[in-house]
């Protein structure tokens, strides 16, 4: 990059000066080169460290040149590759940041497919793709929407099509590949065993469900290799509604999240169980409900709460409060919003609690009254309301929900 004189200067190392009026100096004219050249030598930087360009980090610069020299890439010639790079393995040529690379690993993107073909004679496509089979191979599986009805086959990558096993070596039996499930697959240099089919985990043997805000301890049974988690967040509080010179109604809480996944375990292991509890109702006061807690399983499946909604005082309140939102499971849903406020032109409806998956909230609102506490794991409270002078509070949320099955 070369210096960028002040505008109109002849000198190529003419310096830049400030103007001072009462001196009568006039300040230098910078071309636009000396703003654009500059930038487009950092982000080569940047980008070619293998950073995403962003605008509230104004440490990227100082991030790529640690990169670049603690890589030991000379004079930064050799560009790293992108996340999505890494994810379609488009790296040839390119170095990679450790740390794009373990995110990648840790989303199993290069072992896992949507399959295609039929329900008893399966395909999937990885990418990368894989150039042979190999025993100790393992493969994530997204079924379709139809559960085997017999003996069933893979066909991984053209590479060749394969029976699919119980995980003891037997037969498949119909509906040992369920409808829109992931099913782990291992292949054992002849076949594709299902992991959660025969074997330890032929039928579930049992299922456990905790309700009641808290923490516990699930112990895995004898035999138990893989159990699946359901995991619902709490339900956040409604809004609490004072009317001391205008009619008052407040938002309903949000559902909690939902997250569901296959955790593998071990005969004997401890997975630690937290409940989360309801957000608080609102205080008459025209209080804003309490946040919901998040629920969860061994610390890795976690389904948020819901939000609290927004208290009001002589006001109506308007507009909704987000659901919990989870990240961590196969299958994440959302928490349905806490619900607005109703003007009837005479005594408002509050808003309602937001639902939870599978659990139904209110639907409704309360007119004049206190909002009403969820009924349903993982629903938002109702806000209050009040078309006369005098003070609602706010209806808590529901404790969270979770489901084992193993």
């Amino acid at each position: 990059m070369k210096y960028v004189p002040p505008f109109t200067s002849v000198d190529p190392n003419a310096p830049y000066v400030n103007g001072n009026p009462s001196s009568g100096t006039k300040g230098s004219i910078p071309p636009a080169e000396a703003f654009e050249h500059p930038m487009r030598e950092i982000m080569k930087v940047i980008e070619d460290a293998g950073l995403d360009p962003d605008e509230a980090d104004l440490t990227q610069l100082w991030q790529a040149i640690n990169i670049l020299i603690g890589i030991g890439v000379a004079g930064g010639n050799t560009a790293f590759a992108t996340l999505a790079e890494l994810r379609a393995a488009l790296v040839s040529g390119k170095a990679v940041d450790p740390a794009k690379l373990a995110a990648v690993i840790q989303e199993n993107r290069w072992i896992s497919g949507v399959a295609g073909g039929t329900a008893n004679a399966l395909t999937v496509t990885l990418a990368p793709a894989p150039t042979a089979l190999s025993a100790g191979m393992l493969a994530w599986v997204y079924t379709g929407a139809t559960p085997n009805t017999g003996a069933a086959t893979l066909n991984e990558n053209a590479l060749g099509v394969k029976s699919i096993l119980r995980v003891d070596g037997s037969p498949l039996q119909s509906g040992d590949l369920p409808a829109s499930t992931p099913v782990p697959l291992y292949y054992d240099g002849a076949a594709w065993r299902n992991l959660i089919a025969g074997g330890p985990n032929a039928q579930p043997k049992g299922q456990m469900t905790w309700a009641v805000a808290g923490t516990y301890s699930f112990v895995v049974p004898a035999g138990v290799y893989l159990v699946y988690a359901k995991v619902w967040g709490a339900g956040g509080g409604g809004g609490g509604a004072q009317y001391t010179s205008a009619r008052a109604a407040a938002m309903g809480g949000a559902g909690g999240a939902y997250a569901e996944r296959y955790i593998p375990v071990t005969p004997g292991q401890t997975l630690a169980i937290v409940i989360g509890g309801g957000g608080s109702g609102g205080s008459a006061s025209g209080g804003n409900g309490g946040q919901g807690g998040s629920s969860s399983v061994a610390g890795s499946v976690i389904a948020p709460g819901g939000s609290g909604g927004v208290g009001a005082t002589d006001t109506l309140a308007g507009g909704s409060v987000p659901g919990g939102v989870a990240t961590t499971g196969t299958v994440n849903i959302a928490g349905n919003p806490g619900g607005g406020v109703i003007d009837t032109g005479g005594s408002p409806v509050s808003g309602a609690g937001g639902s939870s998956y599978t659990f139904p909230g209110y639907g409704n609102g309360n007119q004049g009254s206190a909002g009403a506490a969820a009924g349903q794991p993982g629903c938002g409270g109702n806000g209050g309301s009040r078309g006369s002078a005098g003070t609602a509070a706010g209806g808590a949320g529901a404790a969270g929900f979770v489901v084992i099955s193993y």
